[in-house]
């Protein structure tokens, strides 16, 4: 069954979302192909919960996170990278990719609590 919990996944790799798809199957998942997208999505929409990979073609996802802070402050990101990472201001989380579906729910679950 699907909660009612929105999230915005930005991500470039196909395949990597394909696998999103499956790990976030119980949230309302939107997908954006890359930073500048993710950030259309947030100007035209409320999520619950941004995750961004970090590298991307047109738009970064750090760049990307920036600019969803100041359109929408209060929308907790997560960042989801394979690589080290130095901005971790900008984020509230971060998962290491690969993946590790109890970690990354877990993760989700407990921003999403911290927010109620």
């Amino acid at each position: 069954m699907e909660n009612q919990i929105k999230i915005l996944y930005i991500d470039d790799d196909e395949s990597f979302i394909d696998l999103i798809k499956i790990i976030l199957s119980e949230f309302k998942l939107e997908i954006a192909h890359n930073g500048l997208e993710g950030v259309s999505a947030i100007s035209n929409g409320e999520y619950d919960l941004v995750i961004t990979n970090i590298q991307m073609p047109i738009m970064d996802g750090i760049d990307a996170a920036k600019m969803i802070r100041k359109i929408s402050p209060k929308t907790p990101i997560i960042a989801c990278t394979a690589h080290d990472l130095d901005e971790t201001d900008i984020f509230d989380d971060v998962i290491k990719k690969p993946i590790i579906k109890k970690t990354m729910i877990d993760k989700i679950n407990k921003i999403i609590i911290k927010r109620l």
